[in-house]
């Protein structure tokens, strides 16, 4: 119940905003299982359906071996260890730079 209500509350977020990207943090997520791992694939599938890129962040050693031994197909997800990771990529696919407070982009090249 609480995927199906993050997933509805996440595609309407992707509709009223009209977000591009979309970073999907599973760090919080304590077991994966089959269930988990099918709402995460459905997840990545509607947002994509929405116009979406997906970026899945927060995985661990633990919840790759699991994704991998459950046979999911992850062909195609792009995936960072860390939110820090995720936003890096997702900044660089929208074309923005991370610059320090005061500092001119010029400076920091």
């Amino acid at each position: 119940m609480r995927a199906q209500s993050m997933n509805e509350r996440l595609l309407q977020r992707i509709v009223d905003t009209g977000s591009s990207i979309v970073l999907v943090d599973i760090s919080g997520v304590p077991v994966v299982d089959t269930a988990v791992s099918r709402h995460l694939l459905e997840t990545v599938a509607a947002a994509r359906l929405l116009g979406a890129e997906v970026i899945v962040v927060g995985l661990n050693a633990r919840t790759a071996v699991t994704l991998v031994q459950l046979g999911q197909d992850l062909a195609g997800i792009t995936t960072r260890t860390t939110m820090a990771k995720g936003l890096q990529l997702a900044f660089e696919h929208l074309g923005l730079k991370v610059v320090r407070s005061g500092a001119s982009p010029v400076e920091d090249e």
